[in-house]
């Protein structure tokens, strides 16, 4: 898969209250926009597109589930959670 360039993150608020649930919104972009994040996709029939693996500046390694909007350049995180 090429890789994906995300040029911006897209809130609004139904997805920026569940998506930082677990994860803050600074923490979100840190990894969407971090160039060592690794994204592949999502499996079949989930509502996210795409999963981002990658660490915050913080050192916590977090997983994005994420929808990728290819004309906009734009990631709009549905959810995500601290890997342990």
């Amino acid at each position: 898969m090429p890789p994906l360039r995300i040029a911006e993150v897209a809130w609004d608020e139904a997805n920026s209250e569940h998506a930082t649930l677990r994860v803050t919104a600074a923490e979100i972009e840190q990894v969407l926009f971090d160039s060592h994040t690794v994204i592949r996709r999502n499996r079949s029939g989930r509502t996210a597109d795409y999963l981002a693996d990658g660490r915050t500046r913080g050192g916590r390694v977090v997983r994005i589930a994420f929808v990728y909007d290819l004309e906009r350049l734009q990631a709009r995180p549905i959810t995500a959670w601290e890997v342990r």
